[in-house]
């Protein structure tokens, strides 16, 4: 149980409850007939024990425990006087079984508290208490003692209940630890379950700063950038609070600045604002104060400031990260396509190059905006053709190389190009006889945007023959149908006979030159009449009939002679055609032509 009276005369604390929970009920105080009126409570910890505030009514200590003592701080609002929990102490400093926070008093400063559980010190900025001795009393064996505080001189009184002493001690204002006057200890008749102390003003006429919030942290903030708070300082006493030196220190000052809009002087309840500004030189944790020197106790007044500095990095957001391109005509341009960069990290981008690469760069054209250098937040443009050099499907890449993480990056690129113009014969096939000539129709259809001269070529034809388009070129513009011919031509062909030499009478057969040939027709008639005799005689052709048997025996002699070397040479050689182009199936290749566009088709030839 314990109850507290805040130094502004307003408001008054309260801690009640069971052994299992507690509440510190906050009351209004009529400054005129002094009634109470309930305005809020907070949960406190179980079974409390004692409350107690500092001079200037910042902060408010709740003592409680049932196995254990432990002590929770609330920061005072001293706008409505709500208390903020914050972390405090659990445990107790001096050993020995039961030892509550029966009693809790603070110094006139608002640094130090005394309770029977050990001597702390009060951090300006909230948080845990600092435990600085053990509990210095006579008594071995009863720490539950009576604590005050001279709220005007720097001295902390206690009573031991057993055997019966009071305790006098004078406050070290730095460290905080007590000196026992000479005096003490006081022996007194019997044991003490309270105390008063005297010199208290009729009325505590002070000023007192408070500051909201008391510390903060500013989230990562960019080297070369800058993050501002305010941070409000209010006189929560009741006389003028003086403002004197306002400095930044610590750590990193010169990461950290301020303005403010505090005059010279602060009237009671009154507050000014100072804008703090962070400002990172190096990457990690800064840390500084601000630092107020005043004419209140605790002079000077700090608000622990910190952040973090981080590198600024650059990044790259490509839209669209890769694009497919209608189909375009080979050697013509297709649909140009925009593609933005952007610098989505938090530094300037740095752009080394900006080109194509990959497997069909020729077919793609790229033209951009993009400087050296790319704020951050900011967009540059890349343009990209298409014009495909080849028909079927052609890719290529924008490769962008720079200073951000992922560097190079890529836009992939992706388009079809189709062929200008088209081919189509009347038959697939073309029938040939050597000697002769043959031709085959085909028809050829340009594209609507087409324009240029296409050249026609042939190949493939054997030996002993030629192939050609008529006409070799046509000139087009737009589209345009035309009608074309395959023309085939080849010469006579001729071949030698041979014989069967596995046939007997096969040995004796010749193959013939044309001239041989030629004189064995003309004297076949002689050869017929000599064999004749009667038919000579009666016809009185006797002369006749010994010419021609003449000139037959020497015309069989030289076709003779001739015919067994023909038969040598026939056996040891296969038969070759001396000219035209030899039977069989042949493959032609008709091809169009203009610039890099090209189409062919395959056509087959039967020489017969």
């Amino acid at each position: 149980m314990g109850i507290y009276a805040h130094p502004n005369g307003k408001w008054l604390y309260v801690s009640d409850g069971t052994f299992t929970a507690s509440l510190i009920q906050q009351y209004q105080i009529d400054a005129v007939t002094g009634d109470l009126t309930f305005i809020t409570s907070v949960q406190d910890g179980e079974n409390p024990r004692s409350l107690a505030g500092d001079p200037c009514g910042q902060f408010l200590f709740g003592g409680w425990g049932q196995q254990a003592g432990f002590i929770n701080g609330y920061q005072v609002s001293p706008t409505d006087g709500s208390l903020t929990s914050y972390a405090s102490f659990q445990g107790a400093l001096s050993s020995g079984p039961n030892v509550f926070p029966f009693h809790m008093t603070v110094d006139s400063t608002g640094t130090f508290l005394y309770t029977d559980l050990g001597q702390f010190m009060i951090p300006s900025v909230p948080g845990s208490l600092i435990p600085i001795n053990p509990i210095t009393l006579n008594s071995a064996t009863n720490k539950n003692v009576p604590w005050t505080a001279d709220l005007i001189g720097p001295f902390v009184f206690a009573a031991d209940m057993t055997p019966g002493f009071l305790d006098s001690f004078q406050i070290n204002p730095t460290a905080g630890t007590i000196t026992a006057a000479p005096g003490s200890p006081y022996a007194i008749t019997s044991g003490l379950r309270a105390i008063a102390v005297t010199g208290y003003p009729a009325q505590f006429a002070v000023p007192a700063v408070t500051f909201s919030p008391v510390t903060f942290a500013f989230s990562g903030t960019l080297i070369g950038q800058s993050a501002s708070f305010p941070i409000t300082l209010t006189n929560s006493g009741f006389a003028t609070l003086t403002v004197g030196t306002i400095s930044i220190a610590g750590a990193n000052p010169a990461d950290f600045s301020q303005t403010n809009n505090c005059t010279a002087t602060l009237s009671a309840g009154a507050n000014c604002t100072f804008n703090i500004t962070f400002t990172p030189l190096a990457v990690g944790e800064r840390a500084a104060s601000l630092n107020i020197a005043d004419n209140s106790a605790g002079s000077p007044h700090l608000v622990v400031i910190s952040g973090e500095g981080l590198n600024p990095t650059p990044a790259v957001t490509l839209v669209p990260g890769s694009f497919t391109f209608p189909s375009a005509m080979v050697s013509g341009t297709g649909a140009a396509q925009p593609f933005a960069l952007r610098n989505s990290g938090s530094g300037t981008l740095h752009i080394s190059s900006i080109a194509l690469a990959g497997p069909n760069p020729g077919d793609f054209a790229e033209i951009t905006n993009c400087g050296a250098t790319l704020a951050v937040g900011v967009n540059c443009g890349i343009t990209v053709t298409f014009k495909p050099q080849a028909v079927g499907t052609r890719t290529a890449n924008v490769t962008i190389v720079d200073d951000a993480a992922d560097s190079p990056q890529t836009i992939a690129l992706t388009g079809t190009g189709t062929s200008p113009f088209t081919l189509a014969p009347v038959s697939n096939t073309v029938v040939l006889v050597p000697g002769q000539s043959s031709q085959l129709g085909m028809q050829f259809t340009s594209m609507p945007n087409f324009n240029g001269t296409v050249v026609f070529a042939c190949s493939g034809a054997p030996s002993g023959s030629t192939c050609a388009i008529s006409p070799s070129s046509i000139p087009v513009s737009g589209q345009t149908s035309a009608t074309l011919n395959l023309i085939i031509n080849s010469t006579t062909s001729s071949t030698l006979i041979q014989p069967n030499i596995n046939n007997p009478r096969g040995k004796y057969l010749l193959s013939l030159l044309p001239s041989q040939a030629a004189a064995f027709v003309l004297l076949l008639p002689a050869i017929v009449f000599a064999r004749r005799a009667k038919l000579f005689t009666a016809l009185n052709f006797g002369r006749v009939r010994f010419a021609h048997l003449t000139m037959f025996l020497a015309l069989s002699a030289w076709l003779v002679t001739s015919a067994c070397g023909g038969m040598a040479t026939i056996a040891n050689n296969p038969v070759t055609p001396l000219s035209g182009p030899a039977r069989g199936a042949y493959t032609l290749t008709i091809v169009a032509t203009s610039g890099t566009a090209s189409v062919s088709l395959n056509v087959t030839l039967n020489v017969q």
